[in-house]
């Protein structure tokens, strides 16, 4: 009914997974699914240093999953009247289509890792409290890559 659910970009193995949603009934249907296993950190809102350099599970914003190892979307078929509703997990399993997994990339730098680190230069200009500790790492993880 899924497909390869459990087909990763990313190696999953040796890049962290943290899932980026604000319902339930979606991290208990990727659990029973084997998406993600136990103990895997969920979070309902992500910033630029939760996400850096890993696997994440859920929708970002382009700026955020610039960042990331990699963003896995599992796309949701819903009807209109479903929708901005909170929805069960049986709901979930009847709506929910294959999950995909994306790399995105900054296409006016060309490399996606550079773009983050750009970005979080940028935050940091602005006053924000950013760690660089984990771009740095992301840097580390993914390498330059074009």
């Amino acid at each position: 009914m899924f497909g390869n659910l459990k087909k990763n970009v990313v190696d999953s193995s040796k890049t962290a997974t943290v899932v980026v949603t604000r319902h339930p009934a979606l991290v208990q249907f990727l659990a029973s699914t084997g998406i993600i296993s136990e103990g895997v950190l969920v979070i309902s809102h992500a910033t630029p240093e939760d996400v850096a350099g890993k696997r994440v599970i859920g929708v970002l914003p382009m700026h955020l999953a610039v960042l990331a190892a990699s963003v896995v979307e599992v796309p949701m078929d819903l009807p209109a009247d479903l929708r901005g509703v909170e929805l069960t997990l049986d709901q979930v399993r009847a709506y929910a289509r294959p999950a995909a997994e994306y790399i995105v990339r900054d296409a006016a730098l060309g490399r996606r890792v550079s773009a983050g680190l750009a970005r979080a230069e940028v935050l940091v200009r602005e006053g924000y409290d950013v760690d660089p500790g984990p771009i740095s790492a992301a840097i580390a993880l993914i390498g330059q890559d074009a």
